[in-house]
């Protein structure tokens, strides 16, 4: 069975929960099966504590930053196909764009409800 392909980027930006405790965030670039069958590539920010990740969902507007940047429905998941559009999709300048781009989002408040 093909595994997903991710990696993680810390943003440097820290907030406090709802319990107090200190979060810092994360952008998670991941190439994986989707759900309606062929590939997805995207990008999300999580927020990640001692024993989780949180990420808040926007209807409307709002929410934590997410971005889908490629879904391929016509491919197979095998792991060369997923390996590959991970490392065709997740160039060198499009992650220092999306690391700048989701640290704006949170600069300009977009998280908020």
């Amino acid at each position: 069975m093909a595994a997903e392909k991710s990696e993680v980027i810390e943003l440097g930006l820290t907030r406090a929960d709802s319990i107090g405790e200190v979060r810092k965030a994360i952008l998670v670039l991941k190439t994986d099966k989707d759900l309606r069958g062929g590939l997805k590539s995207n990008a999300t920010v999580f927020w990640e504590g001692f024993h989780s990740r949180q990420h808040a969902f926007g209807l409307g507007g709002g929410g934590d930053y997410s971005k889908t940047l490629l879904q391929s429905p016509a491919v197979r998941a095998t792991q060369k196909a997923i390996d590959t559009q991970h490392a065709q999709v997740f160039t060198d300048e499009l992650r220092a764009d999306l690391t700048t781009e989701s640290r704006q989002w949170y600069a300009d408040g977009k998280d908020k409800r």
